[in-house]
């Protein structure tokens, strides 16, 4: 058992427990602010140095040094096969800022510059839309769209409830072979 005789002073508590930090964890090291510092300034100042350059050879020089400041290389964001999440953001990028420096390149020409079409370029640019969803969704459309045709809603009003079109709704309604609806018969007029 250990026997921790009591203090008398606040600097001979300061001094134990001082003395308990080195028995455990050794003789602190003393570091040098300034010179982290200025080490932490020059890196920065070369970062923004190659921000600025503004002396590539062509698109390819440039697509690689995007790809540096980036943390990748031209050869993985070019690369056939599919990336992970990061690598197809890095693309993206690298893309949209060949498309910002180079606007007179032809859509085609960027693709061939990463191995792809020109239609993947129109995907990644956003001008082509995104895939239909899924069909678990257009099934849980359909059902909702059935559950309001139960309730004697019209046509329209279950389009706009769902936001699709009408005719989509029936197109729905004869795919799915809903029955028809009884009319109520409506008298003629003078007679």
């Amino acid at each position: 058992m250990i026997h921790v005789q009591p203090c008398t002073s606040t600097a001979e508590i300061y001094d134990r427990a001082r003395a308990a930090r080195v028995a455990c964890y050794g003789k602190p090291k003393v570091v040098n602010i300034a010179s982290d510092m200025r080490k932490a300034k020059a890196v920065e100042a070369e970062k923004q140095a190659l921000l600025v350059r503004d002396d590539f050879f062509g698109p390819l020089d440039f697509i690689r040094h995007q790809c540096e400041l980036l943390g990748t290389t031209y050869e993985e964001v070019s690369s056939v096969g599919r990336l992970d999440r990061f690598g197809v953001e890095n693309r993206r990028t690298v893309i949209l800022a060949v498309m910002e420096k180079y606007p007179t390149l032809s859509l085609p020409r960027i693709g061939a510059i990463f191995n792809r079409d020109h239609s993947s370029i129109h995907f990644t640019l956003g001008t082509i839309p995104k895939r239909p969803p899924p069909a678990r969704d257009l099934m849980a459309r359909t059902t909702r769209a059935r559950e309001l045709y139960d309730q004697d809603l019209t046509i329209a009003e279950i389009a706009e409830i769902i936001g699709v079109n009408r005719s989509t709704v029936t197109t729905m309604k004869r795919r799915e072979q809903w029955p028809d609806r009884v009319r109520p018969v409506r008298k003629a007029k003078g007679k």
